[in-house]
C-alpha cells in the first residue's frame, strides 16, 4: 500500500523533518512460504517522492525499483554508518 500521510515524531528526526509534515508512507508485506512474515514501512519525503512514476497513488503499480527511479532524478542512496 503507498500514500500519504504525516510523519511520526520518532521517524521525523531521522528524515530531517516536522512530525506531522506530509511524507508518502509506502507499507510492505513479505510472505515466507506463503506466510506473512515481515511488515515494513518506509517514509519517503516529498521532496524525493515528487515527481517519480513510482508516487502515482490510486494509478497500477509501478513495477521499477523505487530506489533507481530517485537515483535516476540524481539522487544518491549511501548505506549509513
Amino acid at each position: 500500500m503507498t500514500g500519504r500521510g504525516p510523519v511520526p515524531a520518532d521517524i521525523a528526526g531521522w528524515l530531517g523533518c516536522q512530525a506531522g509534515e506530509d511524507a508518502v508512507i509506502r507499507q510492505r508485506l513479505q510472505l515466507l512460504d506463503d506466510v506473512p512474515a515481515v511488515i515494513s514501512t518506509s517514509y519517503y519525503p516529498l521532496w524525493v517522492a515528487e515527481g517519480t512514476p513510482a508516487w502515482n497513488i490510486g494509478r497500477p503499480r509501478c513495477r521499477r525499483a523505487r530506489t533507481n527511479l530517485i537515483e535516476e532524478l540524481g539522487h544518491r542512496f549511501r548505506p549509513r554508518r
